[in-house]
């Protein structure tokens, strides 16, 4: 498959005082697929009519690919989500026991429903760009984030109470972290010093962005 699960990080925690225990639930990833293969590819990324301003509450140093641009770049933006449903029995499959605390239907129910939706997209992150610790809203189910280039900082994931991460993505092209979004999943970006291409994705319930 274009995404590949290299481990599966599933680490207790303690305990939340809104939201009782809350664990780490998190992947470490592997993007396998042609699109990604030779300088071809990363030329791509350089290309600065291919960028537009990112979304809101993201700040001016987030760019986002516009979609149309790059028929090599387009199908990788689509790759995600051929895989929406693995990554639907993954979380709840394998590890139903945490999941369901708050994806309380049988995992069909997940798999089939129209009001899960894969968004995925390519952000090129600038100098001096970066997210204060935070957990996304309750839509947002899993999310992942992947290098396209090597980069120099990655996404990190934070105890609740502690200002230094407890793990941190690398910054190998193709490698990267796919997150269960609960409790316990808080996360920021800090100290990008130059250019970061990542792909991203989020399986999501309804609608609106993260």
């Amino acid at each position: 498959m274009p995404i590949n699960i290299i481990q599966t990080h599933h680490v207790p925690h303690g305990h939340s005082a809104f939201n009782g225990t809350y664990d780490h639930l998190f992947w470490e990833v592997e993007l396998v697929d042609s699109a990604t293969d030779g300088a071809d590819f990363q030329d791509r990324l350089l290309h600065n009519n291919i960028w537009q301003v990112g979304i809101a509450g993201q700040g001016i140093k987030r760019l986002t690919y516009k979609q149309g641009s790059d028929p090599v770049l387009d199908h990788l933006v689509n790759v995600p989500g051929q895989q929406q449903q693995e990554f639907v029995r993954l979380a709840k499959g394998e590890h139903d026991e945490y999941v369901r605390t708050r994806w309380y239907r049988d995992v069909e129910y997940y798999v089939n429903s129209p009001d899960i939706r894969t968004i995925s997209t390519i952000y090129r992150d600038q100098a001096g760009f970066e997210m204060g610790i935070h957990l996304d809203n309750s839509h947002v189910m899993l999310q992942a984030v992947i290098n396209l280039s090597d980069n120099e900082t990655g996404t990190e994931l934070y105890e609740i109470g502690s200002t230094e991460p407890t793990y941190a993505m690398t910054g190998q092209r193709n490698r990267g972290i796919m997150f269960f979004n609960g409790p316990g999943t808080l996360h920021g970006i800090r100290n990008v010093n130059k250019d970061r291409h990542i792909l991203y994705y989020g399986l999501m319930y309804g609608g609106g962005n993260n």
